[in-house]
Formats: structure tokens, C-alpha cells, sequence
């Protein structure tokens, strides 16, 4: 079946703090996932009750909060007894399992204490039913960080895991809040190319201004300076590069925020292993061509020279600056050159013929399409002929 929802929280209303917290904080590092949590989920003047029934059997995977209030709650036993129930009838979701993830924070539920669990919370003691904030503060710091970190990884990776399309990965290189004011001391200074002054002054723009661009993870990024971020783009982008194409082609993606990522490693050796990783499987590396200026960012992008040997990689970097006539320009181009220009502008899935799979200066949806299909196009092929398979048209 189709689901709505990749996954469901189910927790008592007082111990709210904890699913504010994981809603977040999945929504932070997987942004594409459907999460249904009431706060969002449940319109004013609706009845939850006939709100709450369908979407979770319209959920492929339900995470249970387990406190003292959660096992007085009918509520929490119902979703709980609903999903397992539907579970039963509909195990499959995708490629994967379905899943019940339970969370005990304190007490026991007998029925769920052998599924492979995060009991560690209970163990450390990091929830707290005597405070408002039901000891979330306790998940920014040690021991209870390192847990919660790899509970949030690994239920995001179940979800996508999960998905009946060719996961992609997205990776998007771009700054955050914590790193931006590093542009402050190089606003005029000439390295390798002209200084971001001059880059400002050409896009009509401040450095105050172009701050606001960013959030606290390379997600937020608005490449153009509008209220679209770098996901709202490139999902919108996906949609339309799946539209025409064969089921067996359509995919979806598994965005990364590379900065974030390569700092998380400690060695060369395993930032290596991430950027081999990158080449190992179809990917698109988005570039946010003014992070370049950072440093920090810079010192990032220089890593993905061997990426960039790869023939089916992607590297494209954003334009500052939205052009909205090249747009229309493009779409003329696309109807009247399309007897000539047809497989350049649309390459086939899998690829039927070689072009070029890098865009710089970017500054329209039709040319990151271009490069997206012509990338996804050559992988295809590869491991068609890897496998020995009849490569058909996608």
C-alpha cells in the first residue's frame, strides 16, 4: 500500500518536550520524511480521533514514548495496539519491515520490552517526570548526546530505507549560522578568484544580507535568496525528473549536509571513505558557489577531487543571483530546438550517449534537470552491464 506518513509518534501529552525534540531533530537531518506528530498533524476544530486512526495505518513505522503517564493513557495503548494490529495485515513497506520503535523512558511495557529498543535513556535516568521540560536539556549533553544521536540516525535511515524508489544522495555543501561570520575578514580579499565584495556589489547585495541566506544546517540554505531552501528546490526538481520515467527508475533523496558530515569525522581516512562513498552510489553534489569564500567550506570542497573524477557524478553549483527571463528562454529552447537539442536538454534514463555532468553558474531549474538525468543515466548503465541486464529506456 501506499503510506502517508514514514513514521507516527506516540507519547502523552506531558511528555510532549521529548516528541517536540525527536520531530525536530528529524525534520533537521532528514527533511524529506512525512512525520505525523499531533502538534502539526491535528487541524483546530478537528476530532483527533478520527484523525488519528487512519494516519496510522497510513504510517509505515510508530514510535512509542514509554513513561508512568503513557502506560495510564488508553490513547498511547490504542495507537499502540492499532499499528501492531495493522502491522499484522500490512508488514511490508517498501523494500523494508515495517516498525514499532519503542522508547522506554521509564517503567516497562511487558509486550514490547524484548523488541531491540533505545532503553539506554531509562538506564541513564535522562528523563525527568517532576520537570516541565521532562529532562530533554539532558540530549545536549553527555552520556545521553551519543544516544540520542544514533537513535535519530538509525530510525532515518530505516524510513528511507524503506522507500520503493533508487535512493540518491543530495549532498549539499554550504555554510550554517555557527560558521558564517567567517566571512567577515575575507569580504575583500583576492585569493583564487574575485573578492566577495565585488561578488556582493555585482548581485546587489550586503553581507548582512547574504547571512540571512542560511540556518543551522546546510538544508536551510536559500540559493537564490527567496524563501525556497536548497530541499524545497531540488525535491520539486525530483518530481519532475520521475514524472516521465519508468517505475524502475524513479528515485528519491537521501539528503546530506556535507560539512556537517566530513566535521563529524575524525581522520582523513574517514573523510576519504565519505567521499568514496559518494562515488560509490548515485549522487548529486550541490555547491553553494559564495561558501566558497568560508574557509571552513572551502577546505570541504577541495576533498571531492576524487568525486570529481568520477564519470557519473554531479557537481553543480548554484548562481547568487535568479535570472527569471532565462528561464522562459529555456523553455523556447526546449520546444523549438527540441528535433536537435531534445537529448541534451532531457538526457535519456539509462544513458544513451555522453555529455557533460557539470553546471556552474547555475541560475535555472532546467539545467540542474538536464545534469540530474544525465548522471542518474550513466549509472544506470553501468550497473546494467555490470549485471548482465538488457538496458531498456527510462
Amino acid at each position: 500500500m501506499e503510506f502517508q506518513y514514514d513514521l507516527f509518534i506516540s507519547y502523552k501529552s506531558e511528555d510532549r518536550e521529548w516528541a517536540r525534540r525527536l520531530n525536530d531533530d528529524l525534520r533537521r537531518d532528514y527533511p524529506l520524511l512525512r512525520i505525523f506528530w499531533d502538534r502539526t498533524g491535528i487541524q483546530p476544530g478537528d476530532d483527533f480521533r478520527k484523525v488519528l486512526g487512519p494516519a496510522i495505518q497510513t504510517s509505515a513505522h510508530l514510535l512509542v514514548f514509554w513513561t508512568g503517564l503513557a502506560a495510564q493513557s488508553s490513547e498511547v495503548l490504542d495507537e499502540v495496539s492499532a499499528f501492531n494490529a495493522h502491522k499484522a495485515v500490512e508488514p511490508a513497506v517498501g523494500k523494508g519491515t515495517r516498525r514499532l520503535f519503542y522508547v522506554p523512558l521509564e517503567g516497562q511495557h511487558p509486550p514490547l520490552e524484548s523488541t531491540q529498543g533505545f532503553a539506554e535513556f531509562r538506564r541513564q535516568g535522562t528523563f525527568d517526570a517532576n520537570a516541565a521540560d521532562r529532562g530533554t536539556p539532558k540530549l545536549d549533553v553527555p552520556p545521553a548526546r551519543a544516544e540520542w544521536d544514533r537513535m535519530i540516525r538509525s530510525i532515518g535511515d530505516i524510513c528511507l530505507a524503506g522507500m520503493q524508489t533508487q535512493p540518491v544522495t543530495l549532498a549539499v555543501l554550504a555554510m550554517n549560522t555557527a560558521i558564517v561570520d567567517l566571512l567577515d575578514p575575507v569580504v575583500g580579499l583576492s585569493v583564487v578568484g574575485p573578492p566577495l565584495a565585488d561578488m556582493l556589489n555585482d548581485i546587489s547585495t550586503t553581507l548582512p544580507a547574504l547571512k540571512q541566506r542560511y540556518g543551522a544546517t546546510a538544508f536551510e540554505w536559500r540559493p537564490f535568496g527567496t524563501t525556497d531552501t536548497v530541499i524545497d528546490l531540488m525535491e520539486r526538481l525530483r518530481v519532475d525528473v520521475n514524472a516521465p520515467l519508468q517505475s524502475d527508475y524513479r528515485f528519491h533523496w537521501v539528503p546530506t549536509d556535507l560539512y556537517a558530515e566530513v566535521t563529524r569525522r575524525r581522520t582523513p581516512a574517514e573523510v576519504d571513505q565519505l567521499v568514496d562513498s559518494l562515488g560509490a552510489t548515485p549522487s548529486v553534489v550541490i555547491v553553494d558557489q559564495l561558501s566558497l569564500y568560508n574557509p571552513l567550506v572551502y577546505t570541504v570542497f577541495v576533498r571531492l577531487g576524487n568525486y570529481a573524477k568520477k564519470e557519473h557524478a554531479a557537481i553543480i553549483s548554484f548562481a547568487p543571483s535568479r535570472t527569471e527571463k532565462t528561464d522562459i528562454v529555456l523553455r523556447s529552447i526546449e520546444g523549438y530546438g527540441g528535433p536537435v537539442l531534445g537529448a541534451y536538454l532531457n538526457p535519456q534514463i539509462p544513458a544513451a550517449g555522453t555529455f557533460a555532468r557539470c553546471g556552474v553558474n547555475v541560475q535555472h531549474a532546467q539545467d540542474v534537470k538536464r545534469l540530474i538525468r544525465s548522471s542518474l543515466g550513466l549509472y544506470y548503465v553501468q550497473q546494467k552491464k555490470l549485471q548482465g541486464d538488457a538496458v531498456t529506456k527510462g
